[in-house]
């Protein structure tokens, strides 16, 4: 008798423990999802220790765009500051605004660690620089590598 109702137990936790749960959620945009970056962004602001940990917008004379063509593998840079070599993304000190100019640079989204950050995260790739994102539907958020700098660059898509 004991040993019937072991069996009945055992099985009953058996299957009770084979149950499939829920799916797990996927990230949304998945995390090498270039399609998502497709358009024009424009540069709204920045926050962090180059500004004095105050937000800079589009009232400081800065205008950047940013313009993303999957097909090509190709981004348009128009800015109206100085940028140095191989930092597209981010505005920096000392501003000097200059005449609309536009650069051009190939870019690819994948996913890895940014940095001294361990975990995985969406990387936006410019050229041969690497820069982590945060890419919502209407928000593009860039930042450079978190353990040298906490400058965060926003941009809101134009189209």
């Amino acid at each position: 008798m004991f040993r019937a109702i072991m069996g009945v137990f055992l099985i009953l936790v058996f299957v009770s423990c084979n149950k499939a749960g829920p799916p797990l959620p996927t990230p949304t945009p998945p995390l090498t999802d270039t399609a998502s970056i497709v358009g024009t962004w424009t540069w709204v602001n920045q926050t962090g220790p180059s500004w004095d940990n105050t937000n800079q917008t589009a009232d400081t004379m800065i205008h950047r765009t940013l313009a993303f063509d999957t097909a090509t593998g190709i981004v348009l840079i128009t800015h109206n500051d100085s940028i140095p070599a191989q930092n597209y993304l981010q505005v920096n000190l000392p501003l000097i605004l200059v005449s609309p100019e536009i650069d051009t640079a190939t870019f690819q989204v994948s996913a890895g660690a940014n940095g001294c950050a361990f975990i995985s995260q969406q990387i936006l790739t410019i050229d041969e620089t690497e820069y982590g994102i945060q890419l919502s539907t209407d928000t593009l958020r860039v930042y450079p590598n978190p353990c040298v700098s906490k400058v965060l660059d926003t941009y809101i898509r134009s189209n």
